[in-house]
């Protein structure tokens, strides 16, 4: 009986959403890793959060054999940004874009209405941002787009695997 109980007891990492509205009034999802124990330590926001955008409609419900989107788009993400802290992961999931550049502008007045906000207003984390070589280390921030829905599958022949920056 002990073993079991001890079990239930080790903590473990799960995904947990908030629903938010962005600058535009639309619903964005707050995607954080936290411990399933209760008696883990309250959980503390992430420094940063990597932005996330979609051109295709993502699903907050889920099947009974399957998790939503949500969840599975942050699996495959953390999979692939692994030089992050599993516990500084975090991920701002927005609702969809028509297209790229959309995206991108999107983004930018996301960060400007940030910038004028009252810092601790929201829980908003701060943007992202990344040195894009070894030989210009100013930080630039960046966000990820996701065009289809590949995320959704454990296992892709190599060359259906993802593209790089556009």
């Amino acid at each position: 009986m002990a073993r079991i109980k001890a079990w239930r007891e080790t903590p473990r990492l799960r995904w947990v959403a908030q629903q938010y509205r962005d600058h535009a009034q639309q619903l964005a999802i707050f995607m954080t890793l936290t411990e399933t124990n209760p008696e883990a330590l309250p959980v503390r926001l992430p420094q940063i959060a990597i932005q996330v955008y979609s051109t295709v409609p993502l699903s907050l419900e889920s099947e009974e054999d399957s998790e939503d989107d949500f969840i599975s788009l942050c699996r495959y993400l953390s999979s692939k940004v692994s030089s992050y802290p599993t516990e500084t992961r975090s991920f701002e999931i927005y609702a969809p874009q028509p297209d790229v550049f959309a995206c991108v502008e999107h983004q930018r007045r996301e960060i400007r209405y940030r910038k004028n906000n009252i810092p601790g207003e929201d829980f908003f984390p701060s943007i992202a941002k990344v040195a894009p070589d070894n030989y210009n280390q100013l930080l630039q921030g960046f966000l990820l787009v996701i065009t289809s829905y590949s995320f959704r599958y454990t296992f892709l022949p190599q060359y259906e695997a993802e593209s790089g920056p556009l």
